[in-house]
Formats: structure tokens, sequence, C-alpha cells
């Protein structure tokens, strides 16, 4: 009776601790996309020139705050 009882812990916990690694794993993988989100939307502004940026509307300082922005932005969508 004692080994059963061992035996359905032993089971509940590695259930447990399965479905922790794949919520981490997909949390990891969710910020990996995140980041190469950022570093392209980063890579373009960076990319245009001055006079680009200025009839945007954007300061070369602002860059990676807007990266920033779009980011939290496409979070929300």
């Amino acid at each position: 009776m004692t080994l059963s009882r061992t035996n359905i812990k032993l089971a509940s916990f590695l259930d447990s601790a399965r479905e922790h690694y794949f919520q981490a794993r997909e949390a990891v993988h969710q910020a990996r996309l995140r980041r190469a989100r950022y570093r392209a939307t980063l890579s373009e502004l960076v990319a245009l020139s001055d006079r680009d940026l200025k009839d945007l509307g954007i300061a070369r300082a602002n860059i990676r705050k807007i990266a920033k922005q779009e980011l939290l932005i496409g979070e929300n969508e």
C-alpha cells in the first residue's frame, strides 16, 4: 500500500514538473520571438537616413524607445 501511494505521488510530481517545463519552454520561445521583432524594428529604424527619420517625426535618439513601444503595442493586439 505504501509503495502504491509513493508511486501516485511520484506520478503527480512528474506531471506537475512536466507541465512547468513546457510552460517555461513556451515562455522562452515567446521571449525570443519578441526580441527578434524588437531587433528587426530597431534595425529598420537605424537604417533610415536622418532625413527619412525627420520626415517621420522621429529623432534618432528615440529609436530604441519607439522600437520598445512597437513591441508593447504588438503584444496588445
